[in-house]
């Protein structure tokens, strides 16, 4: 089950569908593993590129500094920030993601390169 639809005033037509893949997906700052995950879930959602969620044991957590702030989706809830290295808010998580979308309560990441297939 990877769809979940948004209803509401603010979602029509909003599509959050979220994929478990085997892909091994590798995170890195520089040549320091961040996160290594061949489980890895995928976020397509309504106007946005693909954004990979790594489950939390699958991440090196003492890379990330949390920063102040949070901000707020409409179709996920709160995200909490993180800087890696020089990178600012290079990596962020929706803690208590809603329900509809729960499965994305891990950690994602603005940019990466994946590994394999």
């Amino acid at each position: 089950m990877g769809l979940a639809w948004q209803q509401g005033p603010l979602a029509t037509t909003h599509r959050n569908d979220i994929r478990q893949t085997s892909r091994h997906l590798v995170v890195r700052d520089g040549t320091r593993v961040i996160a290594e995950t061949r489980r890895p879930l995928v976020l397509y959602e309504s106007g946005f590129a693909p954004r990979w969620y790594v489950p939390r044991d699958n991440i090196d957590e003492t890379a990330l500094r949390p920063v102040e702030g949070q901000t707020f989706c409409p179709y996920k809830g709160l995200a909490s920030y993180y800087d890696i290295g020089q990178n600012n808010r290079a990596a962020w998580c929706y803690v208590e993601a809603w329900p509809e979308v729960a499965r994305v309560s891990h950690i994602a990441t603005w940019s990466v390169r994946t590994n394999g297939t």
